[in-house]
């Protein structure tokens, strides 16, 4: 970590420990992805690296660390909320991505926002890492890629709104419970003829044994 990193960092800390619900950091750290990079190491709590700078700007506003591990990670989430809904954003990938691009991006990303490299790896961090493991598990799947991007052409195309997650799923449960209706629909009509062949092989059995 360089010297200019590491006093950004303890500005970042020392703004967030102060009374303000969510501080702007934009200015502070106009880089996007070294803020993020930043909040997330901050989001580590007892194992992040500024542990001890957290330390000391919690016990200075007599706070306790975790307030501060708590607002980074509200901050996280206002600055992703956007791209939450698309599978390509959430994985940082193009729309004509390879598998295997897609496959290296889940790898790297997923070794950021792990769940078990945090300390209390709840709210924001879980969902992440399940945002992440959902889009993969589409994004990798031919047939189910080809399914999400015509709805996600559909959906950009009638509208400002993103189809993504929500969308999808929405859409497989639907079609899912279409799928078991029929089923069960099916099972309704068979059942009785099943019945009855039962009971006439149960009636030829008991003729022929006479």
């Amino acid at each position: 970590m360089s010297g200019i990193t590491e006093i950004r960092v303890k500005e970042i800390i020392t703004r967030l420990a102060q009374p303000k619900p969510l501080p702007d950091l934009s200015a502070l750290c106009p880089d996007r992805r070294e803020l993020t990079s930043i909040l997330l190491d901050i989001r580590k709590g007892l194992r992040s690296p500024c542990y001890a700078e957290l330390r000391d700007a919690a016990e200075l506003q007599h706070l306790d660390v975790r307030h501060l591990v708590q607002k980074a990670e509200a901050l996280l989430a206002s600055m992703h909320l956007a791209s939450s809904a698309d599978y390509y954003a959430i994985l940082d990938v193009d729309r004509d991505a390879s598998a295997d691009t897609i496959h290296e991006k889940w790898i790297e990303k997923m070794r950021i926002y792990h769940p078990d490299k945090y300390e209390d790896p709840t709210g924001w961090i879980t969902e992440q890492s399940w945002s992440l493991n959902e889009a993969y598990a589409v994004l990798k799947d031919p047939e189910k890629r080809r399914e999400y991007n015509a709805r996600r052409k559909v959906r950009m195309r009638s509208g400002p709104r993103t189809a993504g997650a929500t969308d999808f799923l929405t859409l497989d449960r639907t079609t899912r419970s279409a799928s078991e209706s029929s089923a069960q629909s099916r099972l309704t009509r068979v059942a009785p003829i099943v019945a009855i062949v039962i009971a006439s092989l149960i009636v030829a059995l008991l003729l022929w044994s006479l």
